[in-house]
């Protein structure tokens, strides 16, 4: 204040001006009465998620940055999901980094989902801190215990709660027609489509023109068929497999999405800022309009297509031989089903096989690459997690008929072979063409993940010594383990424990390999669709092979940071769409019994899977005969203090269903007799 020449009068309103400036992250406070501007390696910048219980993290957004806990009070303004800044100022003492939101830098949604009651929203989504203030004007005659959606018409300030208006009742929470919307909201996914990028859409044409045919390799007399689920209407992948004399050649022709969705276009924006589709038991919403999504881009059958073709030979031993890249024309043959092909061609069903006919000796030649494809990939040390997924299916008015495994039968495997060596074989070719493209990269896992690993599954009885190990030898035992688990009671457990070992795969503009896949070179390519990388990849390609120099970012990181957090997005928005549909299904199962085994322990208590309808609940410790409880992460067991009675993942009980919670996503299990649930000595 004496350098700038503030005088005697003027000192306490500069104070609260210092203030204000640090309220909006101008500059930061720090050691009493120091202060510096919001610049350096001690400020930043990511994604806040806020934890229930009111503290949160912010996930940089280099993914190399260490994330920064946020204790509570600490977030300034912020909600939920904003991109804020955050100053580091402190590590804790598990070695963790500490800061204090600083600044709001974007907000993350406008929109938010809750229970009404009395003049406020409380957000179904627990992430959301505050509740929200509904002045009565803008209540439009919400009732007391009713969901709605609200735009916030005022975020948080100092001193000052959040402020909204209804614009939409939507009733009860109890009715299943709400799910879309609510976790929609809690996702902020957009469920509209803008008037100006349906416009654009609805002036695409509706079939191939002569014009987009020139130039383009003509392979509409090649028998391609498209392999989908029953229930898809979007198709982007076609493929075809045919047997020489040197080995095998097979055809991955891609739906050529980049001839209708042109950069910098509405449409372009618009799934730029989705970046991927989600995929709900309701139904999908699409990165692109249906126009173009089950429209003039997907491969339906009998229609002239426009794609990219990847085509590939190999030996007989699918050894790769050759490769070539290049636009084309097609007419898929044929819209199958993997039901089809699992009962046509795995399980000789002789009706099948007449309906089909005339695709069953290709498809019996696809299987056949297809599973010795799998065999050399597995053999150079490609994981395969096996774990199977909550199918949920709904029945009239959206109400959940049954939960069940999904298959991953050489049916999916089929195609899913085909898709991989597709995206590998471009990848090596945009590498040794150097052309700008964004990754897709799975490095290999830290040592402390490997030696939590080790520990646990030496409670099964699974030694693993990874020290010393090349990556390729790594994946290489690794498989072996999950191999050794193949079988067994805790066969899911292992699996699930080996992936959280792993770190989560993202998209980069450098090629930094693919440690799961056990691939130097890998990227997404195969499905343009519904996934924005794919789009990106197919016009780099398209343009090199024109003769055009490539047309890309200066800075490549930002668009693949932005791709892998909406990636993630979407990811974290199904598996919360699961758990609610799981919760309603088992509130109309209360009191029945069923039997499962142990998944999981904690400090309050045990996870449980039943396995008639593939659903887990929580046993809680208040459940369990009376002690007191610890968890032993050698054993992967639960351990009673004073009884030294034992409960053990892997273990098999029978419960039974006392509770499932809607607004909490939660299933709540007993066992069915407590005075002889008392596990093992």
């Amino acid at each position: 204040m004496d350098r700038l020449g503030v005088g005697r009068s003027q000192r306490r309103p500069f104070r609260r001006w210092l203030k204000d400036l640090a309220q909006q992250g101008e500059i930061v406070r720090f050691g009493g009465s120091k202060w510096t501007l919001p610049k350096g390696e001690h400020v930043v910048e990511g994604v806040v998620e806020c934890h229930p219980d009111g503290y949160g993290f912010v996930r940089p957004d280099d993914p190399e940055t260490e994330d920064v806990f946020v204790p509570p009070g600490d977030f300034l303004e912020a909600m939920h999901g904003d991109r804020v800044a955050v100053r580091v100022i402190r590590s804790r003492r598990d070695g963790r980094r500490s800061g204090r939101v600083t600044r709001v830098v974007e907000r993350a949604r406008e929109y938010v989902v809750g229970k009404y009651h009395g003049g406020y929203l409380h957000p179904t989504n627990e992430r959301i801190l505050e509740r929200i203030f509904v002045p009565s004007e803008a209540r439009r005659g919400a009732v007391d215990g009713e969901l709605a959606e609200v735009k916030i018409t005022r975020y948080p300030a100092a001193g000052m709660e959040p402020e909204g208006e209804i614009v939409c009742r939507l009733g009860s929470i109890d009715d299943p027609g709400v799910d879309l919307v609510m976790i929609g909201s809690e996702h902020n996914l957009p469920r509209e489509f803008p008037p100006e990028v349906i416009r654009e859409a609805e002036s695409l044409p509706d079939h191939v023109l002569p014009e987009e045919i020139e130039g383009r390799r003509d392979l509409r007399e090649l028998p391609l068929v498209t392999v989908d689920p029953e229930s898809a209407r979007d198709f982007d992948d076609a493929v075809y497999v045919r047997r020489e004399r040197s080995g095998w050649r097979l055809w991955v022709a891609i739906a050529d999405v980049s001839n209708y969705v042109k950069p910098a276009s509405h449409l372009d924006d618009e799934a730029g800022a989705r970046g991927t589709s989600v995929y709900f038991p309701e139904g999908v919403l699409p990165m692109l309009p249906e126009e173009v999504s089950a429209g003039i881009a997907s491969l339906k059958p009998g229609l002239d297509r426009l794609a990219m073709v990847v085509e590939m030979t190999f030996k007989h031993d699918t050894t790769p031989l050759d490769v070539e890249l290049y636009p084309a024309v097609i007419r898929s043959a044929a819209r199958l089903s993997y039901n089809q092909v699992r009962r046509a061609v795995l399980e000789d069903d002789a009706a099948e096989r007449k309906r089909i006919a005339d695709r069953i000796e290709d498809l019996e030649v696809m299987v056949e690459l297809s599973q010795a494809m799998r065999k050399r990939r597995r053999d150079r040390g490609s994981l395969d997690f096996d774990l199977p997924e909550a199918m949920v299916i709904l029945g009239a008015e959206g109400h959940v008929e049954e939960i069940k495994k999904s298959s991953h039968d050489p049916s999916h495997q089929m195609v899913e072979e085909f898709m991989l060596a597709a995206n590998e074989a471009v990848a090596r070719y945009m590498l040794e063409k150097d052309l700008p493209c964004l990754y897709r990269v799975h490095e290999p896992p830290e040592a402390e993940k490997l030696e939590n690993l080790s520990a646990v599954l030496g409670a099964f009885g699974l030694s693993f010594d990874y020290h010393g190990m090349t990556e390729r030898e790594l994946s290489k035992k690794l498989q072996k383990v999950l191999g050794r688990a193949e079988g067994k009671s805790y066969e899911t457990v292992v699996h699930s424990m080996v992936l959280r070992s792993m770190k989560q795969a993202r998209y980069d503009p450098q090629n930094l390999g693919h440690f799961g896949l056990a691939a130097e070179h890998y990227l997404h390519f195969t499905s343009p669709i519904r996934r924005y990388p794919d789009l990106f990849v197919h016009r780099m390609l398209k343009r090199h092979l024109a003769g055009k120099p490539p047309r890309a970012p200066a800075d490549m990181k930002a668009p693949a940071e932005k791709c892998s957090q909406l990636e993630r997005r979407a990811e974290q928005a199904e598996r919360d769409m699961d758990k609610l549909k799981t919760a309603r299904f088992m509130k109309e199962r209360i009191g029945r019994t069923y039997d499962g085994f142990i998944v999981g322990v904690t400090s309050f208590g045990l996870f449980v899977e039943i396995t008639e309808h593939f659903v887990e609940g929580l046993v809680h410790e208040s459940d369990l005969p009376p002690d007191v409880y610890k968890v032993n992460p050698k054993t992967m067991s639960l351990v009673g203090k004073r009884t030294r009675r034992r409960w053990r993942v892997g273990d098999e009980v029978r419960v039974v269903v006392t509770g499932a919670s809607i607004e909490k996503r939660q299933t709540d299990f007993a066992f069915e007799n407590k005075k002889k649930a008392k596990g093992k000595k």
